[in-house]
């Protein structure tokens, strides 16, 4: 019994987008399922694999799920390089190509809907952070008495208040003039791990003729934000601007 892992969403007309491309490592072939004017792109699982594991005992590993997300987001990078697909997670698994016809026809109009929001778009990743070089606040001086020390904290409080307060504030003009080239953006929820957290996480999407311009304002945004470095990542398919893309998981291996 096979397992069909589907990577994202297309117009049937644009079939001939997958061309060539590969399946994941551990699949036999990609295919293209059509119902109605959407498709599927998915890679055809064999029931176990050379190694003797079935494909839910690799996910279960955590460099079987890395490869297999590597390669997942390889197939839907490489169809939105040159046109328009509703990516979805790696987590919509279906029985057999007539699973993921099913599903296409029972989510035809919110995926048509999605199609036409990203059409010509995609995401760029925006990272904010502290400056690794930025001034280190001197340690107060040692304390004295409970009414310096009273004071002190009421001093020290406001000073972090009014700090995270012009910190927000400059972070939202950072924010406002990405939105100058971007049709939407989102910020995201911090992610655990990594050696420093950022101040924000955001994603932008973009029309393709936006780019230049986008790219600029990048920049200049990096050569200008004091006390904050920015990194821009990008361009790719448009993930987080289709979240609603996770209610179509509805078929089942």
């Amino acid at each position: 019994m096979a397992v069909f892992i589907c990577h994202g969403i297309i117009r049937a007309t644009d079939a001939g987008l997958a061309a060539g491309l590969a399946p994941v490592e551990v699949a036999e072939r990609l295919v293209i399922v059509g119902a109605g004017d959407l498709a599927a792109i998915a890679s055809q699982c064999p029931d176990r694999l050379d190694n003797g594991e079935t494909l839910e005992e690799m996910i279960a590993s955590t460099e079987g799920a890395t490869a297999l997300a590597v390669a997942h987001n390889r197939i839907v990078n490489a169809v939105a390089a040159t046109g328009d697909i509703v990516p979805l997670r790696l987590e919509s698994f279906h029985s057999d190509e007539a699973a993921i016809a099913a599903m296409l026809r029972a989510d035809e109009t919110r995926l048509r809907q999605m199609l036409a929001r990203i059409a010509g778009r995609f995401e760029f990743a925006i990272r904010i952070e502290r400056r690794a070089d930025s001034p280190v606040i001197p340690p107060p001086p040692p304390v004295v008495t409970g009414r310096d020390y009273l004071r002190r904290r009421g001093g020290q409080r406001q000073s972090l208040a009014e700090g995270r307060m012009a910190r927000d504030a400059h972070i939202d003009g950072i924010e406002a003039k990405f939105r100058l080239f971007a049709d939407d953006i989102r910020r995201l929820p911090f992610v655990e791990g990594g050696s420093r957290k950022p101040l924000a996480r955001l994603a932008a999407l973009v029309r393709r003729q936006s780019f230049a311009a986008f790219e600029a304002e990048a920049v200049a945004l990096m050569a200008e934000a004091e006390g904050m470095e920015i990194t821009v990542s990008g361009p790719w398919a448009p993930y987080c601007f289709v979240v609603d893309a996770e209610r179509v998981h509805a078929g089942e291996a």
